[in-house]
């Protein structure tokens, strides 16, 4: 089965399951159209909203980024001809260079009249490190993923599916490995779509990696040249689309891939992990590889290793782990070099506990799910608002003391609440923005 063939079998609407057709230079079931992006079919499960969220996302991206080059450029003046000027400067031109790269991948985004973004977990500049461990200095941990796949997969395999491609490194071997394969890449950031398809293509382009942290001035910045050879057989397939709304007729895929993925997505670990399991083949399997314990915000989402392996074993008949400690996103500028303990697991044959699990979290149907309103959301609800509101108070430079001055005047709060305010006030911002 040819590629092409395979898409027109699989291929669904994310939100009732029904069969997509081809429709002009898209895709179409029922009155819902799904356009493409560069060649991409956009297959998010509201696609014209999709659309606009995101070019509301690249803009405030590029407005953000545009005030950083400035404030980077203050400091390098204020810095005078010493050390940091040329640290600073390195930086600067690294990420002008790189701003003006996406500007030309991101074209298709045309400003949106309203510039709201929702807070999202993911932004366009969400993992675009990958770019360079993908393709130019991670070559250890890329291939530590690509062996353990090639070791788990049969070469007679039919279909595999990657979620959360990034990049692309691990969809590029592993397509030119298994030729005979229909390996299907789903990623939902539209700036590593692109990028990686250009690579696929045999076209090249340049990014600057660069360090906060710099081993010292000769390792501050980089640039790199990103290209690889045009793939070896027309098996591959990229889809911009989202997780959990997923474009694919249930039980397609013989094997699905899910690279540092299950963990990072914005519900419990067990719900991700029961909607994979629902494009898994009954004989099929799904790839895990990522960090030994989950990492959630919230406490009760959190698990350690033994919780994620009885998640597994919960869902799957066959299950077996490795856990090793590899490099980690170990950039050759950093001097924090970082080694991760990662988890391998390879889960064979989907049980009916999973099919039903997977039922109720994530039925197929396009009707809002309705929101709880609990202790907890009460308390989120809040906190936040007391956040934002303090935010628009905040328009330029202000001392601690300023500050309280705001919360004793707007909230009521009495000396001391205020200083303690302002302490949790400026940990956040620090963890939100002065960090990142």
């Amino acid at each position: 089965m040819t590629i092409d063939d395979f898409l027109a079998a699989n291929l669904v609407c994310p939100g009732s399951g029904d069969l997509l057709r081809k429709s002009g230079d898209g895709f179409a079931a029922g009155s819902v159209s799904y356009p493409m992006l560069d060649g991409i079919p956009w297959l998010f499960a509201d696609p014209e909203n999709a659309r606009l969220e995101w070019a509301r996302k690249v803009h405030s991206y590029f407005e953000r980024e545009a005030l950083y080059l400035k404030h980077l450029q203050i400091r390098m003046n204020d810095s005078g001809g010493s050390l940091a000027n040329k640290r600073l400067s390195q930086q600067h031109q690294a990420r002008s260079k790189n701003l003006t790269w996406m500007k030309s991948t991101l074209n298709e985004f045309k400003k949106p009249q309203d510039a709201l973004a929702l807070p999202s977990t993911q932004q366009i500049y969400s993992y675009f490190q990958l770019f360079f461990r993908d393709w130019c200095w991670g070559h250890e941990e890329l291939t530590r993923y690509v062996e353990y796949c090639v070791e788990h997969i049969d070469a007679k395999t039919e279909s595999i599916l990657i979620l959360g491609s990034g990049a692309g490194g691990l969809s590029y071997h592993l397509a030119n490995h298994f030729t005979s394969t229909s390996v299907i890449s789903a990623e939902h950031n539209p700036l590593l779509a692109l990028g990686a398809d250009k690579i696929f293509r045999g076209k090249s382009f340049k990014l600057t990696d660069y360090s906060v942290y710099p081993r010292d001035l000769n390792h501050a910045s980089q640039t790199w040249e990103i290209k690889a050879e045009k793939l070896s057989s027309c098996n591959h397939a990229q889809i911009l689309c989202e997780f959990p709304n997923m474009p694919f007729r249930e039980k397609a895929f013989d094997v699905v891939i899910a690279p540092w993925f299950l963990d990072v997505v914005d519900f419990p670990f067990g719900d991700a992990l029961d909607c994979a399991s629902r494009m898994i083949g009954d004989e099929g399997k799904l790839l895990f590889f990522g960090p030994a314990n989950v990492h959630k915000s919230l406490e009760h989402h959190q698990l350690c290793r033994e919780e994620v392996e009885a998640e597994f074993t919960l869902r799957f008949s066959d299950c077996s782990l490795q856990q090793t400690s590899i490099p980690y996103l170990q950039s050759p500028l950093d001097s924090q070099q970082r080694m991760e303990s990662v988890l391998f697991i390879d889960a064979k044959q989907p049980n009916q506990i999973a099919s039903a699990l997977t039922e109720k979290a994530f039925p197929r149907s396009s009707s809002p799910q309705k929101i709880r309103y609990t202790p907890e959301f009460e308390r989120y609800k809040i906190e936040n608002a007391t956040f934002f509101h303090i935010l628009s108070h905040v328009n330029q430079d202000m001392t601690y003391r300023e500050l309280a001055d705001v919360l004793e005047r707007e909230f009521g709060f009495d000396p001391a609440e205020s200083e303690r305010y302002v302490e949790l006030f400026i940990k956040r911002l620090e963890l939100d923005i002065y960090t990142a």
